[in-house]
């Protein structure tokens, strides 16, 4: 997976990863509940996210390892 020195880089990569869901997430959302007058939407919003979001480690997943049950050997 790499080498031990390359970690301070894949942990920052991934950080600035989740830095664009933690600065675009609450104005979306609120752009979204100003619209539709409601939290339903929101939470639709959210959810499709969630979603997305496992669908795409399952991508990866089965991308790196060739299957997707069982532990990484």
């Amino acid at each position: 997976m790499g080498d031990v020195q390359d970690v301070g880089r894949r942990q920052g990569m991934l950080f600035t990863t989740l830095a664009m869901g933690a600065i675009l997430g609450p104005p979306i959302s609120g752009l979204i509940n100003t619209s539709t007058g409601g939290y339903t939407a929101v939470g639709f919003y959210a959810g499709g996210a969630v979603i997305l979001g496992v669908f795409l480690m399952i991508i990866t997943r089965t991308l790196l390892t060739g299957r997707l049950w069982g532990g990484i050997a």
